[in-house]
Parts: structure tokens; sequence; C-alpha cells
């Protein structure tokens, strides 16, 4: 299980390195918990922002999708 978990947090962390996977990533990205997670936080919140628009300010394609998983994981950690 943690396996999995570092798996998927390492996916969100090397986005770049495979684009046309952001979607799964992102879906990947709602089912992470506990330590890990706020181990990396910092660079997790990173990916997520620099996915949620391009250089210039604009929404990407997955900017939605983002937004989501960004409400979910501070919602999350708020409780």
């Amino acid at each position: 299980m943690i396996e999995m978990c570092l798996a998927n947090l390492l996916s969100l962390l090397k986005w770049k390195s495979h684009p046309e996977r952001i979607t799964d990533t992102l879906n990947l990205v709602m089912r992470l918990r506990g330590e890990e997670l706020v181990k990396f936080l910092q660079d997790v919140l990173d990916s997520l922002f620099v996915m949620f628009s391009d250089s210039e300010g604009n929404a990407t394609p997955h900017s939605g999708l983002v937004f989501e998983v960004l409400v979910y994981e501070l919602q999350s950690k708020s409780q």
C-alpha cells in the first residue's frame, strides 16, 4: 500500500515526463492520504499550481481537475 502511494506521489512530482497521463495522475492523487503527502506537500502544491496555468497565467486543459484536487486535498487536511 505504501509503495502504491509513493508511486502515485512520484507520478505527480514527475508529471512532465508523461504529460499524457496528467488526468490519471490527478485522479490518483485524490487517493493519497497521510504522512507521505504531508512530507512532500510543498512539492505537491508546486506541481499542482504549475499544472493549473501556463506561463502566461492562462488556464490549461487540466485546470478544472487540478482545482478539484487542490480543494479535495486542502479539505481533507483540515479535518
